[in-house]
């Protein structure tokens, strides 16, 4: 509920029983959470080595091992998004031409993994299983998922991607709650699925 007050036109927002200055920093992670979960939540939905590896343990291990890969994926991404946040932070101080071309480059990035990620799953009616990727789950499930996430270039190229999306609308100290919420999101989609 936003309530504008008669001095100086300054808007004042209710929140838990007090009376807020400041709904501008509200409004900006608001609008935060809002962008990165129109952006991460679908890339998640699109069927990756994340989500064969937590399904395998799942079907083959149980739920215990499935979700401990989902930690491991989780915990992957936590450092992902920590190196996707330092190099947005030194691609900041580049010049505007510099940090456009990067733009532009990651937005045809993003297009090209969508259409291959996404062309197999429209040729293939039945999915085929692999032997080798069947036999190479003998390891710690956490640490697997941990080395599948950091070993997945696309990961980092997509949280880079997200990043300046998200620099682009907000304040460079917002960029930290954006990460963190982009764990947040990915930690509790591996978790569900561990748990299906």
């Amino acid at each position: 509920i936003y309530l504008v007050s008669s001095r100086a036109g300054r808007a004042d927002h209710w929140i838990t029983g007090k009376w807020c200055n400041r709904c501008g920093v509200v409004d900006e992670i608001i609008s935060v959470l809002v962008t990165v979960a129109s952006l991460h939540l679908p890339v998640l939905l699109i069927p990756g080595a994340d989500v064969v590896l937590t399904t395998s343990y799942g079907v083959l291990r149980g739920r215990a091992a499935a979700l401990l890969a989902a930690a491991g994926i989780t915990l992957g991404s936590v450092i992902m998004v920590a190196i996707s946040l330092l190099c947005i932070n030194a691609v900041v101080q580049l010049p505007l031409a510099v940090i456009t071309i990067v733009k532009l480059i990651g937005a045809i990035y993003l297009v090209y993994l969508m259409m291959t990620t996404l062309a197999p799953l429209l040729r293939e009616k039945s999915p085929k299983t692999d032997q080798a990727s069947n036999e190479s789950l003998v390891n710690h499930p956490l640490t697997v998922g941990l080395l599948t996430e950091i070993t997945n270039p696309k990961a980092i190229i997509f949280f880079i991607v997200l990043f300046s999306l998200v620099i682009e609308r907000h304040p460079v100290s917002l960029l930290w709650i954006a990460g963190g919420v982009a764990v947040l999101f990915t930690g509790l989609y591996y978790t569900g699925l561990a748990l299906l």
